[in-house]
């Protein structure tokens, strides 16, 4: 895939790379595995496809068109998957459906598109949280996360420093890329104001409210 054509569809070009799942400048931000990601290779992927035993199995990209950047960034995918001969196609549902039929990680869709900002504001363990079970919306064909990716997850959410937490976030962001667990593509900002009174406010990739006060 080609991410700046994906993002450049989402965000009519308003957007930064990100090979994390984190944003920059937080505790957990880590570029582990980040060759792993925009490779831009597609003699590489019709390769590997070959290589796999891939005869044209139908992929399903589910998505929504209540939020046009996730629609634009699936048809833009979807374009992307056929050109290298992957049986692409889109399942275009209106949002509370599509996510409805993520959270249930039925055998209906392969990809789902959304974007991440709480679970992100949140920190390492609530980012994993999202492809860990029993909440994940990542499922795995055996109904099972890998044994490594849950131990990292058990290290994020319990270790006993914060330098072996992030060691593990990063391991564990490594396997999810691996796994195709997760792509992220690319962050957008988010337009934001506040009064005049309003004391410390930072703007960033989300609202932060922590350390911020109204002046009486």
């Amino acid at each position: 895939m080609n991410f700046s054509d994906i993002m450049q569809a989402a965000s009519d070009g308003d957007w930064k790379p990100n090979p994390s799942l984190q944003y920059p400048g937080t505790t957990y931000y880590t570029e582990a595995g980040k060759e792993l990601l925009d490779q831009h290779n597609p003699a590489k992927a019709r390769e590997l496809l070959k290589e796999a035993g891939y005869h044209g199995e139908k992929v399903v990209l589910l998505t929504n068109k209540d939020y046009p950047s996730l629609y634009n960034s699936a048809l833009v995918m979807t374009q992307q998957l056929k050109a290298v001969g992957i049986n692409a196609q889109l399942l275009v549902l209106d949002w509370p459906s599509a996510l409805q039929m993520s959270l249930k990680g039925t055998a209906d869709w392969n990809f789902f598109f959304s974007g991440w900002i709480t679970y992100v504001a949140q920190g390492g363990q609530q980012t994993l949280r999202t492809m860990a079970e029993p909440n994940a919306v990542f499922t795995p064909p055996d109904k099972k996360d890998p044994p490594q990716f849950m131990k990292d997850f058990d290290e994020v959410s319990n270790g006993a420093t914060l330098a072996a937490r992030k060691a593990a976030f990063a391991d564990a962001q490594k396997l999810a890329f691996e796994d195709v667990m997760v792509i992220p593509t690319g962050v957008m900002p988010k337009v934001q104001g506040v009064r005049a009174n309003v004391e410390h406010y930072i703007p960033f990739y989300n609202p932060r409210m922590y350390n911020v006060w109204v002046k009486q």
